[in-house]
């Protein structure tokens, strides 16, 4: 089968005709090409989310929630059918208590993904023999760091974000729970993204001598909950001018920076790229003239390299990239 321009199968209609030998292989590609067309037909009509219950019960203090039985669909299009409650122990963590007794927990995702290795089903044939007749089509549930829960929310479905401290549950947070059917569209949700020092990347031209031009970071919706990606504004928050040292003195200084830009985007994140033209610094260059304007790579090179600039940005400046996301229509 050759491939589609969205990298899936081309989808086969069989023909059969008498005295035609069917093969299990034939057959099962049959079941996958009728499997493809129903997930197609979630992904493109339903999306991503809870069809009917799978809800979380946990009481703060206990180390176990349950899950009940319910059905979902992940961002793949699969249903996930959960046909009875679940019982889960908590991760064993302890969060941290502090001196004047406040407590911050760890927060780990319960999630629902489909399973890859499903539990076989076995029959007994002639003689006694055994082997597989199927597969039993259940979900896997399991917890995901909430750090690491953005690089796994485009395969699975998010049921509840669980607060843990000292081994037990702390508290239940539904906020990433997305039900099928309940919003209206246009969905709307926007939100803040604070890139740490390690999150912005310096943009370099090209050529034998690169130099700085701007910074490049990636923004993390996936708390927006999209099924498909929204239309997108964006915009830069955080000071444009301050002070850096230079041997004792604090020297002024100003960039231009126009409106950032959206390189690449999907459901869950945003490549956003912020140009800083020039720089203003009469008292480093003031021989530049009455304006005082300078590239980006000159004042990096004054100021001691890339990763001074990148401490500047996010230490003083306080650079943010504040989204809006707008998904489907009315």
């Amino acid at each position: 089968m050759t491939n589609t321009t969205n990298s899936r199968p081309a989808l086969e209609q069989p023909n059969y005709h008498p005295g035609q030998l069917l093969t299990a292989s034939g057959l099962n590609q049959n079941l996958s090409n009728e499997w493809e067309r129903r997930w197609t037909h979630n992904r493109a009509l339903h999306g991503t989310g809870i069809v009917t219950g799978l809800t979380v019960i946990g009481e703060p203090g206990t180390p176990t929630v349950i899950v009940e039985p319910g059905h979902a669909i992940d961002p793949e299009g699969r249903e996930l059918i959960l046909i009875e409650p679940a019982a889960l122990q908590v991760p064993p963590v302890p969060g941290a208590v502090h001196d004047d007794g406040t407590v911050t927990p760890e927060r780990v995702v319960l999630v629902c993904r489909w399973d890859e290795t499903p539990p076989e089903l076995i029959t007994t044939g002639p003689c006694s023999a055994q082997g597989v007749a199927g597969y039993l089509e259940t979900p896997r549930l399991e917890f995901i760091a909430e750090s690491d829960y953005p690089q796994h929310a485009s395969d699975v479905v998010a049921l509840a974000t669980i607060g843990i401290a000292s081994c037990v549950i702390y508290d239940l947070d539904f906020a990433r729970r997305r039900v099928l059917g309940e919003r209206p569209l246009p969905y709307v949700d926007a939100g803040v993204y604070t890139p740490a020092t390690d999150q912005w990347e310096p943009i370099l031209s090209s050529g034998s001598s690169p130099t700085i031009y701007g910074l490049r970071t990636i923004v993390d919706t996936s708390v927006g909950g999209f099924a498909t990606t929204p239309t997108y504004q964006i915009r830069l928050a955080g000071e444009r001018w301050g002070e850096v040292d230079d041997d004792g003195t604090d020297i002024p200084f100003m960039f231009w920076v126009p409106a950032p830009n959206i390189i690449a985007a999907d459901s869950t994140s945003i490549e956003v790229e912020v140009l800083i033209p020039t720089v203003q610094s009469p008292e480093f260059f003031p021989e530049a003239g009455i304006i005082n304007w300078m590239t980006l790579q000159r004042f990096v090179n004054r100021i001691g390299g890339e990763s001074v600039l990148l401490e500047l940005v996010v230490d003083q400046l306080r650079w943010a990239i504040t989204w809006v996301g707008v998904e489907g229509t009315l």
